[in-house]
Formats: structure tokens, C-alpha cells, sequence
């Protein structure tokens, strides 16, 4: 079933949001002064390395998505690709990424998030 225009729209922000909390977690994590917070992120940082990629260069498509999504619902170019990013980079990271979240997410003993709501 198609989105309506307001449906397609309130999806845009939303990701918009959940990209902005997910970059601003990161930056918290880079920065932390808990040795395992930064653990985790650098943890993250090796396991995008080992396929070729960096967190700079997730964090850049993480930015530049919704604003591509938005683009196509109004008709109009997408932005370019984000400097480094070309379309065979884009398939090889579709084709990487979901077995790279997948290795973060087995861990034992990873069940509760870096900070609270009151950090």
C-alpha cells in the first residue's frame, strides 16, 4: 500500500530523528570519559574496518538518507553522495552492514544502553 503524502513526510522526520539520536550517541560515546563507552564505539570503529568501511563514512550516509528520501517523495534530484561515497560503495556496504550490526548486537553481555536518560 502506497504512503500518503503526509505518511511519507511524518517517515522523513522520523528518520531524520532516529539518525540524530543515533549520531548523537556516537558522539557521546567518541568522547566519553567511561573507558567502556569508548571501548564500545572503537569496538564498532574495528568491526566497520575489517569491511572496509568507517564510522565517518556511515555517519555521512546517516546524515545524507533522509534528506535523499525526502528528494524522491517531492520529485526532485537526491543530493550527491557523500564525498568518499560512490554507488558500488553504496552496494557493498547494503551488502555488509546488516552482518556487521548483527556481530554488535550477539555480544553477550551487551543488554543495556551506554547512558541513561538523566547522563
Amino acid at each position: 500500500q502506497k504512503l500518503s503524502g503526509e505518511e511519507e513526510i511524518e517517515l522523513c522526520k522520523n528518520m531524520r530523528e532516529s539518525n540524530d539520536m543515533w549520531l548523537a550517541t556516537n558522539m557521546r560515546l567518541r568522547y566519553a570519559d567511561d573507558f567502556q563507552a569508548r571501548e564500545e564505539f572503537k569496538f564498532m570503529e574495528a568491526l566497520l574496518q575489517q569491511q572496509g568501511h568507517s564510522m565517518h563514512m556511515i555517519e555521512a550516509l546517516m546524515k545524507w538518507q533522509p534528506e535523499q528520501m525526502k528528494a524522491v517523495i517531492e520529485r526532485r534530484p537526491p543530493p550527491p553522495l557523500p564525498a568518499g561515497l560512490n554507488p558500488a560503495s553504496m552496494q557493498q556496504m547494503s551488502q555488509t552492514l546488516p552482518s556487521i550490526m548483527n556481530a554488535m548486537t550477539s555480544q553477550a553481555g551487551f543488554c543495556s544502553p551506554p547512558f541513561t536518560a538523566t547522563s
